[in-house]
């Protein structure tokens, strides 16, 4: 089982942070293109909101790479982007490692500290003591570096926000992250359908007079 969730990790993790591939024709005719290796061309191409990255195979008589205008604005924005996608995908990875371990330990201490024979009070505290302890270890990117951003809105494109709700928010400079914005709404929908649900209750005398 561990392992099937070590392998479904790893494989989100490539799917997301790996620009998508294209044919070379359409390569050539939409893409600007920012980088090459031995075995890729590498560019971005601008959609209805902003930009995304996008790869080709690099081919025998493919046409010589051409610096980007010098009135591109976008240009320099994605090949950072382009620079930092296997740091952030690293990053990322080891993160999650982290965290894997970190619950381990958690459950460990868990289990010497709140055993059958511990005092009740220590059997209930110790859960809620370890879930703030992960949520907060989960939530520490955000918190220190704003990494996760924007967590209320869609982002799309160099630096084009589409909002989706009323919560505006900055684009950290490296951009966003591949799957821990995902993994950031996992742990608050609970904590915010929650506060949904409770708000119902308050319908009678309204929200603010109970509050």
């Amino acid at each position: 089982m561990q392992c099937a969730v070590i392998a479904l990790a790893l494989c989100a993790e490539w799917l997301v942070a790996s620009p998508p591939s294209i044919d070379g024709p359409l390569f050539d005719e939409r893409v600007t293109e920012l980088q090459r290796t031995q075995a890729w061309r590498y560019g971005y191409v601008q959609q209805y909101h902003g930009a995304v990255l996008v790869k080709t195979p690099l081919a025998e008589g493919a046409p010589p790479l051409e610096p980007p205008d010098t009135d591109d604005d976008i240009a320099p924005i994605m090949a950072q982007q382009l620079r930092l996608a296997p740091w952030k995908a690293g990053f990322e990875i080891g993160f999650y490692a982290a965290l894997w371990a970190l619950w381990s330990g958690l459950a460990l201490l868990r289990r010497r500290l709140a055993g059958p024979d511990a005092a009740r009070w220590r059997r209930s505290a110790a859960p809620g003591v370890s879930w703030a302890l992960m949520i907060t270890a989960v939530m520490a990117p955000l918190l220190l570096a704003g990494y996760g951003e924007p967590l209320f809105s869609t982002w799309q494109g160099p630096g084009a926000l589409s909002y989706s709700s009323a919560f505006g928010s900055s684009v950290p400079e490296w951009g966003p992250s591949f799957t821990y914005r995902a993994v950031l709404m996992a742990v608050f929908a609970f904590p915010i359908l929650s506060l949904g649900w409770t708000l119902q209750f308050f319908e009678p005398i309204g929200v603010r007079a109970a509050l």
